[in-house]
């Protein structure tokens, strides 16, 4: 009775394996072929050299600060060297902030700008999943092996550039 069971269990799981049908994207050939993503790309490095400008300029509002209290240190009285110590940190302080708060903003603007894209992606590969009517998909950069047959970049690709023109 076991045997028949086991023989039964074994004979379902390979009918259920045999069904799965697998397809293979290059995820960065998708990505790089989007004129969006370009553009997403050129505004996240334009937002960032302005946020980068103004950093550096902070840090030389800083770095002067600094060298005028050296210049002056000698010749300050106790509570106005006290009062330049104070005020230095502060713009320190003031610095480090800033930065913590742009590493953030660029993280938060390069995933607004990603969202769509690689929402475009997904609903693409969805397309022709559903075309071909495959169970999974997998880049194929986690893969050790595929049969090229397998791989659906190419198709993928002009349905996202359909799904670019369509978004514009």
């Amino acid at each position: 009775m076991k045997k028949i069971l086991v023989g039964l269990l074994m004979m379902v799981s390979f009918g259920t394996m045999a069904q799965v049908k697998i397809g293979f994207v290059d995820s960065q050939k998708l990505l790089d072929t989007m004129p969006s993503r370009k553009a997403a790309l050129e505004k996240y490095k334009s937002h960032e050299k302005s946020l980068s400008d103004e950093f550096n300029i902070l840090r030389a509002d800083l770095e002067k600060a600094y060298a005028d209290y050296q210049a002056k240190q000698g010749d300050l009285t106790p509570v106005l060297r006290a009062a330049a110590e104070k005020k230095i940190m502060d713009k320190e302080r003031s610095l480090q902030d800033r930065q913590e708060t742009i590493q953030q903003e660029l993280q938060a603007y390069g995933e607004e700008l990603n969202v769509p894209i690689l929402d475009r992606v997904q609903k693409a590969i969805g397309v022709i999943a559903d075309k071909q009517k495959l169970s999974m998909v997998v880049d194929k950069s986690s893969t050790l092996y595929f049969d090229p047959s397998m791989d659906i970049t190419s198709q993928v690709v002009v349905e996202l550039l359909k799904l670019e023109k369509e978004a514009k």
